[in-house]
């Protein structure tokens, strides 16, 4: 098997460079973009450690660049109503021009890595990598707990 891992990480670095000039405009980082895709795809993940989860950046990076985007006024805090040590980050409306670059970036990019595929083939890889990515999750899982039953 071929390493597609490190065949992922092209893919990143395409995504990166491609997102440069939307940072630029905003004046914002990579991780800021990340960040800011990241609430405006999943805002019921929206934590720093759902970020920090989801996204495998480190906290002490997720929360200097929250901080800068909250400043920017791109982001609100907001304590959680159940427990309020937890806060729950919001878009403000500043934040949609950016998202909407945002997605017409990864339009773009969903275009060119597609563009020899029928949408039949794309429908397949994507299922297939669904399968692919739960199969993992649930391994991780399985070992967590197992780690957990020994006291590790």
């Amino acid at each position: 098997m071929k390493d597609y891992l490190s065949k992922a990480e092209d893919f990143q670095r395409y995504l990166e460079q491609a997102s440069e000039l939307v940072c630029k405009k905003y004046g914002i980082t990579i991780t800021g973009l990340q960040i800011l895709n990241f609430l405006g795809n999943h805002p019921d993940r929206n934590t720093a450690k759902d970020i920090c989860s989801f996204r495998f950046i480190k906290n002490s990076i997720a929360s200097m660049t929250i901080d800068k985007l909250v400043t920017r006024g791109y982001i609100v805090r907001e304590c959680d109503a159940k427990d309020r040590r937890v806060q729950r980050l919001k878009l403000t409306g500043k934040a949609e021009p950016i998202l909407e670059d945002g997605r017409r970036l990864r339009q773009q990019f969903n275009e060119l890595i597609f563009e020899d595929f029928s949408e039949e083939e794309i429908e397949q890889f994507l299922a297939m990598l669904d399968r692919i990515c739960e199969s993992v999750r649930r391994r991780v899982e399985r070992d967590n707990e197992q780690r957990e039953e020994k006291g590790e």
